[in-house]
């Protein structure tokens, strides 16, 4: 049995390993998804995002002082993602998917009860191409609460969904 195992073992270590279609390099505070069709680059400092198809190329605005709605303490206020104090950006790989993700933590309100005062939410995004027509999919997901502390700053926060420019909502903008 253990021959058999052995045996099989060597076989697969022969197998030259499969290219990936899709890879993700950071160099020089820029985020490079590379595919075999698409390229998508993404700025670490303010989040903007280029895409690169073929011979066009689809620039992103970058993040703005209207990024995400917010609402905590009876104040209502706008946050901008790239200034979350804690910005951690990795390769992201599902078996269908490769990319980016980003955690975003560390806000402050900027609103009119508690300017300043740390926010209590994570915001998620990631950003991948995916499937052999390397179509670019971007995902949001906020989680409120997110360290536990319901008092920590100005309380309890809430994403307040907003709808920007052409219909798009306020957190889809920023990727």
């Amino acid at each position: 049995m253990n021959r058999v195992l052995l045996m099989a073992a060597v076989v697969l270590a022969a197998v030259p390993p499969v290219a990936r279609a899709v890879t993700v390099t950071h160099a020089g505070g820029m985020w490079t998804i590379h595919g075999q069709k698409n390229t998508v680059e993404l700025n670490e400092h303010d989040l903007a995002v280029t895409v690169h198809s073929g011979p066009a190329d689809w620039k992103m605005v970058p993040s703005g002082s209207e990024d995400m709605l917010v609402s905590a303490a009876s104040d209502r206020f706008w946050v901008r993602l790239a200034d979350a104090q804690d910005i951690r950006i990795a390769p992201y790989q599902t078996g269908f998917k490769t990319g980016v993700r980003m955690i975003l933590e560390g806000f402050r309100g900027t609103g009119q009860v508690a300017p300043g005062a740390p926010l209590d939410l994570r915001v998620v995004l990631t950003m991948c191409l995916e499937g052999a027509g390397e179509e670019l999919v971007s995902e949001a997901m906020v989680n409120e609460g997110a360290t536990g502390s319901c008092c920590r700053g100005i309380g309890p926060s809430r994403i307040i969904p907003s709808k920007g420019p052409r219909g798009t909502t306020a957190s889809s903008r920023a990727i």
